[in-house]
């Protein structure tokens, strides 16, 4: 089990980015929207290269896709939060419940954790 080390590129960049985001800087949002599509195509272009059984590879692409935009990018982010979990991971339960929230909001449906 090794680390992917670009993918934990990916993931400190995003955490990095929103660690200094001011809510009244509109060109900094912006510029994290787009941010966030660029590392999750990344993350897409590399996702067969990952080891998914080493539990923070899970850990970082349950956050990037957290930050898609799509119900399949949802689903995936729930998929990974959940697998790290199940190997043990304390510090990604807080992000199996947001994506499980995130995801049945996209669907139409409420939250279960409110997150």
């Amino acid at each position: 089990m090794a680390i992917n080390r670009e993918l934990e590129k990916l993931y400190f960049a995003d955490k990095e980015e929103r660690d200094k985001l001011k809510d009244d800087d509109i060109e900094a949002q912006e510029a994290l929207v787009q941010n966030d599509i660029m590392r999750l195509t990344r993350a897409k272009e590399i996702l067969h290269e990952i080891d998914t059984t080493e539990i923070w590879n899970c850990q970082y692409l349950a956050l990037l896709f957290q930050h898609g935009d799509t119900v399949k990018d949802y689903e995936k982010a729930h998929n990974f939060a959940k697998k790290a979990v199940e190997m043990g991971s304390n510090v990604t339960k807080w992000l199996y419940a947001a994506t499980l929230d995130r995801l049945l909001v996209a669907q139409g449906k409420p939250q279960k954790f409110g997150t």
